[in-house]
């Protein structure tokens, strides 16, 4: 509730000025400032009560109603992922914004002696300003190297979201040392993920780090709740045993694989590798 209070003015203060845009903005959980939340409460109920107050002025009441309700489903009341906010999620609650930004510009203009070239002079630096805003915020969206550091900046404090999200990006840049990194601060941030580790390990395998790798892809393992990731890290930790000369334990890991999934050709490729190797050491002792 404190989330969706400071949200709902968060969004506000976005509509009237795109200041602090982020491709994520992560939920603040147990570091919520609590004065901010009164101050975010404070404002809406002074808003309502202004609104409520000028009853006769339509406009005011629909747009402000429009803006709170719309954006009820969406503001984390009932919270579903790891943001506290999205700016795509107030696209439909502006437009009650504006109705009463349309309408109380006309009352103003038209209930005043204000010569029209001074409202048309005022819309056009508010267009240029926009258009200005709009510029910088386009450069990060040039790759996501440059958009998720942005979201870090905006976010102001670590966050394993972020952090996995520029593992990702710096991975498609080629980039793995850095990647690594993001990906390790993830898994910090975030013990219990399994992909952070799943992705350290990929890395390291590519490194051919494999001992890491293997400690990496067997916590992965352990994390996991998905089958495919489970199957993966089964059959590259058996890769990796191989290599490293345990086929007795690569055996176990490809036969763990392949009761996950009988027909995987990769699985039944290394397992026959496996067996044929500890056959024919079978036949020389």
């Amino acid at each position: 509730m404190g989330n969706a209070a400071v949200s709902y003015v968060a969004y506000i203060g976005k509509t009237f000025w795109p200041a602090k845009l982020a491709v994520f903005y992560p939920h603040p959980q147990q570091s919520l400032v609590w004065s901010d939340v009164i101050a975010a409460a404070v404002i809406l109920a002074a808003i309502t009560l202004a609104v409520l107050y000028f009853h006769t002025t339509r406009y005011l009441a629909v747009g402000w109603f429009f803006f709170l309700i719309t954006l009820v489903p969406v503001i984390g009341i009932v919270q579903v992922g790891r943001q506290a906010m999205a700016d795509h999620y107030a696209y439909v609650p502006c437009i009650g914004l504006f109705i009463i930004l349309a309408w109380g510009l006309s009352d103003l203009v038209t209930g005043t002696a204000i010569p029209r070239v001074i409202p048309a002079v005022a819309v056009l630096c508010v267009i240029l300003a926009f258009a200005a805003a709009t510029t910088r915020y386009l450069s990060y969206w040039q790759n996501g190297v440059r958009l998720f550091t942005q979201a870090s900046v905006v976010a102001g404090r670590p966050d394993p979201v972020i952090e996995a999200a520029l593992g990702d990006a710096l991975v498609v840049d080629g980039r793995y040392d850095e990647a690594y990194q993001h990906y390790a601060n993830a898994c910090v941030l975030l013990p219990g993920d399994d992909s952070c580790r799943y992705n350290m390990a990929e890395i390291l395998f590519h490194r051919h780090q494999l001992r890491d790798a293997l400690e990496q892809y067997q916590l992965a393992e352990s994390l996991t709740h998905s089958h495919d990731m489970a199957l993966s890290c089964l059959i590259n930790s058996g890769e990796i045993l191989l290599d490293l000369g345990d086929y007795q334990t690569a055996q176990m890991k490809l036969a763990a694989a392949l009761r996950i999934d009988p027909n995987n050709s990769t699985a039944l490729r290394l397992r026959q590798r496996a067996v044929n190797i500890l056959q024919k050491s079978s036949e020389n002792r």
